[in-house]
């Protein structure tokens, strides 16, 4: 997480983006997520583009994530595609053990993913063809593990989606195969949707509880 690859971030610099060193988090209860054996995920708000489409954003989680920033250059343009809430904020030292805002900490909101679109003239006997050239930066890689459970996750969307449209294919159509089993949540479980079954789980026995001695003291009474 707190690698740095030179040859790589000075190729991104050329065309305005960087890859920043630190470790954003989020705070905002309606954009993070409890995931059994993973721990707190982060569920980015999903920004409008012709490639994200496909991507349902109540089930795209993300983890580790570094923030980007990004300006367009003479030789390309950069638009947002993931962003986190303005409560979030970075630790600015990646590997601090400490996860509440410290001093020097920046606040949000931030950028989880980018795309940079790059025009190439290619001179042709007919004129002058413009082709572009995309390029799909992430602040994190960890998202890649949950690609194959397409039933909870739209992490496989938003790849699939992605390659689609840095090959300039059809993204607005993606056929998903029907699930056997049946999944009882039409998105990931927040931690305020957690909150208010345990809210349940414990109201619906006093009710009972309640109910019995109402009709044990009615027909004592009869």
């Amino acid at each position: 997480m707190d690698e740095y690859f030179d040859n790589l971030d000075g190729y991104l610099a050329e065309f305005g983006i960087t890859v920043n060193r630190d470790l954003v988090v989020e705070t905002d209860v309606n954009q993070v997520a409890m995931l059994p054996q993973f721990g707190i995920a982060t569920l980015p708000q999903v920004l409008p583009h012709e490639m994200m489409g496909v991507v349902d954003g109540e089930r795209l989680v993300t983890f580790d994530n570094r923030s980007i920033s990004f300006a367009d250059t003479v030789r390309a343009s950069t638009e947002a595609l993931l962003r986190t809430s303005s409560q979030a904020y970075a630790k600015a030292d990646m590997l601090s053990e400490i996860w509440e805002r410290e001093p020097g900490d920046a606040s949000g909101p931030f950028y989880f993913a980018t795309l940079t679109t790059i025009p190439i003239f290619h001179q042709r006997p007919g004129g002058t063809v413009i082709e572009n050239s995309r390029i799909l930066t992430m602040g994190s890689s960890v998202w890649l593990m949950f690609v194959l459970d397409e039933r909870t996750f739209s992490n496989r969307d938003f790849l699939i989606g992605s390659l689609n449209y840095l090959n300039e294919r059809e993204t607005r159509l993606m056929i998903r195969p029907t699930p056997i089993v049946v999944n009882i949540f039409d998105r990931i479980p927040t931690e305020a949707d957690v909150r208010n079954i345990n809210i349940i789980i414990w109201a619906f026995p006093f009710l009972v509880v309640l109910l019995g001695i109402f009709v044990f003291l009615r027909r004592r009474k009869l």
